[in-house]
């Protein structure tokens, strides 16, 4: 489990953390899923972005501004806000590895957003997602 998750959970999860989840079908999967956009290996990779963005200056057990936002309850429009600067800049400063850089800040700070608005939301229907899902 990637540490980020660990750090929002505030500890690891139990073994039967997602057991209530295990029966949920999902549309059209019999067996492995053949992704057609790389998907998994991209997921994985962003993980380890994340892990890797923990190392880094907020990993010293300090706050990070991030924290000191949502607490201020600014978080949702701070996170969205810089899912549009990343979005803006896309393309237009640096070379191609900048480019990616920016899609990834753009898909962590929408990770961030989605745990913001779950957050706000006390959302805990994750089951009625992925049955509208079928």
């Amino acid at each position: 489990m990637s540490e980020y998750i660990n750090y929002w959970l505030k500890e690891p999860p139990s073994e039967s953390a997602f057991a209530e989840y295990e029966h949920l079908e999902y549309p059209d999967c019999d067996g492995p899923i053949d992704y057609k956009f790389r998907e998994d290996e991209l997921i994985e990779e962003f993980a380890e972005y994340i892990d890797q963005t923990y190392g880094g200056h907020y990993g010293q057990g300090g706050l990070q501004s991030s924290e000191v936002i949502v607490d201020r309850g600014h978080g949702i429009g701070f996170f969205l806000g810089n899912v549009d600067k990343y979005n803006g800049r896309y393309g237009k400063k640096g070379f191609p590895s900048d480019h990616r850089k920016d899609l990834m800040k753009i898909i962590h700070y929408g990770f961030l957003a989605l745990y913001e608005h779950d957050r706000l939301n006390k959302t805990d229907d994750i089951e009625d997602f992925y049955n509208e899902v079928k």
